[in-house]
């Protein structure tokens, strides 16, 4: 299991439990605790089989919000971006003040950027936050940046990216605007963004045909996901984890 240490700078900020980084386990968004593991269907011949699945018993879902850790912000932040100016401001209620500090807000210029998106990312502008406290991972392990999961914020979203935490520490969130001439405030514990630790490794890809006897192993493999997936009504997917 790949370790995640953070290192903060400022020790007010480090006293305030509320503000620090936290597992990714506690921040399931509210509209998906909210949905019912089973939904009932009075389409269903028998009321044993009423109960159909929803997301909350999918896989993919499951594993979303068990990995990794959410940053969040350590202050209230509020900021305005005028398109038609090109103008920007920000305004925090603290100013951090030790040998790491530096602009709390700082301009990614729309040249680095923006400038290049297509119209569909609705990118208006990018700040970026200069967060007061350091990530280090294990030799060998980088960290996957991810916006919220599913968290569908109308007004900005962190942008993914990787980084080698165990060289580069500084945590500098690129926050991408996607709503212009309007003030946007974002709260004091107010969830960021998420920092998945991985293992850098070289991935090798094979394409092979699944009936070859030279990959039996594979094709015996892909039976038994199927037949024990298949083979309940609900949670099957439970039984596939050895």
């Amino acid at each position: 299991m790949p370790n995640i240490k953070v290192g903060y700078t400022d020790n007010k900020l480090f006293e305030d439990k509320d503000v620090l980084v936290k597992p990714m386990k506690d921040f399931a968004p509210e509209w998906y605790k909210n949905i019912n593991t089973n939904q009932y269907d009075d389409t269903f011949t028998f009321k044993k089989r009423s109960k159909v699945k929803t997301v909350k018993s999918c896989p993919s879902f499951v594993e979303i919000f068990t990995e990794g850790v959410v940053i969040l912000a350590h202050q209230d932040f509020l900021f305005k971006y005028e398109k038609e100016s090109g103008h920007w401001e920000w305004e925090t209620p603290l100013q951090v003040d030790n040998e790491f500090a530096f602009m709390q807000v700082e301009d990614h210029g729309d040249v680095q950027m923006v400038d290049w998106l297509p119209p569909a990312a609705n990118v208006q502008h990018i700040l970026k936050f200069n967060m007061p406290f350091q990530i280090f991972t294990d030799k060998g392990y980088s960290s996957r940046q991810l916006p919220m999961p599913y968290y569908f914020n109308p007004d900005w979203h962190v942008s993914y990216g990787t980084i080698q935490t165990d060289n580069i520490h500084e945590v500098n969130l690129q926050i991408n605007i996607t709503t212009a001439d309007k003030e946007i405030f974002i709260k004091k514990g107010e969830p960021l963004c998420v920092y998945v630790p991985f293992k850098r490794e070289k991935t090798v890809l094979e394409n092979f045909h699944i009936y070859d006897n030279k990959y039996s192993k594979f094709l015996k493999a892909a039976r038994r996901s199927r037949y024990i997936n298949k083979s309940k009504f609900r949670f099957a997917y439970k039984d596939i984890y050895e």
